[in-house]
């Protein structure tokens, strides 16, 4: 009788139907799949519209979703004619474009096609689309106002995140603390020198110091400008270099697998950092930053983000930043939450793109 209370059931029901619900989405997604895929019930077909470049990039990310299974795609240059007699045959019901240096003109009158066509539409914005895309619109009396935010991140949304940010670091700490201890003997035993690193980083205009197992040999800093000749990311703030002479033996699987910057889960414990944000910026690339760059200093660096699970590595200056404008314009916490997902599937089963 103590334990069927209605507290107690109504706990038990609320987690049960938590439960139902997720597996009710999972198995609706399942026979979506399963229809579109065989019986082609379902699926929608995609005309993906821009340059050859453009579109190439793009269709190489699309075939990565496991989603390809329920529609079709059709890639092609602009051609109005062609777009006019594939909607005449019910052949689109997605448009994509991913030329974002498309013709003003052009990008307008495909708008007006897709709303004439009731074709759903879809584009890859510019630099000032992006700019403007968090904007929020207002009435003051009879004059429209609009207001353009530098992060969707306001509010609620901080303590959320916040919340998130002290239980995760917390609670990684407690668990990872034997993993740091055999990580340090290691660190110890490979080079001579600290196991851990503090380096000077700034966010929102303040600076702080980050923690990282040592990957390097001992004041490594002062080796750098001898390497600078070497940047791989010459013409930005960014300097990298694929076989960097200073990285120890041991170095290089703890950069591999990330291990390297588990210590920050300190910073993000006293909220100099966030689990998942923008990369953590140094202050030399700070003073070579155009106004446009600064933008991503508006929140809290991470230990992940978009631009890491996207393959930062691989990755220019410009595809950094603006997969980090992207994140801290349309933050939720889902995304952050897919982040960290992708983050662990690519430490475990993919290194490589680390």
């Amino acid at each position: 009788q103590q334990w069927f209370n209605s507290r107690f059931i109504l706990l038990v029901g609320w987690v049960l139907s938590i439960i139902f619900v997720w597996l009710e989405r999972l198995l609706l997604r399942q026979i979506k799949i399963i229809l579109a895929h065989y019986f082609n019930i379902g699926k929608r077909k995609i005309i993906v519209v821009g340059t050859q470049t453009s579109n190439q990039k793009f269709i190489s990310e699309l075939t990565k979703q496991s989603r390809l299974k329920t529609f079709s795609v059709k890639v092609m240059l602009l051609n109005f004619n062609l777009l006019s007699n594939l909607a005449e045959k019910k052949k689109i019901d997605d448009l994509i474009l991913t030329d974002p240096n498309i013709d003003r003109v052009d990008f307008l009158n495909l708008v007006h096609f897709c709303e004439d066509q009731k074709i759903n539409f879809k584009f890859i914005p510019n630099l000032f689309q992006t700019l403007t895309s968090n904007a929020g619109f207002y009435f003051l009396g009879p004059f429209p106002l609009v207001e353009l935010k530098q992060t969707a991140l306001d509010g609620w949304g901080k303590i959320i995140k916040r919340s998130v940010d002290v239980g995760g670091s917390f609670l990684g700490l407690i668990i990872l603390s034997p993993f740091f201890l055999f990580i340090g003997s290691l660190i110890k035993f490979d080079s001579p020198g600290s196991i851990l690193v503090k380096l000077k980083r700034v966010s929102n205009e303040k600076s702080f110091f980050i923690y990282k197992f040592r990957s390097m040999i001992e004041n490594a800093d002062q080796y750098k400008k001898y390497l600078i000749p070497f940047n791989e990311r010459k013409g930005t703030p960014f300097f990298k270099m694929k076989n960097d002479p200073r990285v120890t033996r041991l170095g290089k699987i703890l950069r591999k697998t990330r291990f390297d910057e588990l210590p920050q889960l300190i910073n993000v414990l006293k909220g100099e950092m966030s689990l998942v944000g923008p990369r953590p910026h140094q202050l030399d690339e700070i003073n070579q930053y155009q106004r446009r760059h600064r933008k991503v200093l508006a929140i809290k660096p991470g230990m992940t983000g978009l631009a890491q699970i996207s393959g930062s590595s691989n990755l220019s200056f410009e595809e950094e930043i603006k997969l980090d404008t992207y994140y801290l314009e349309n933050w939720s916490l889902w995304l952050d939450v897919k982040i960290l997902i992708k983050t662990f599937l690519i430490i475990f089963r993919d290194k490589s793109a680390c």
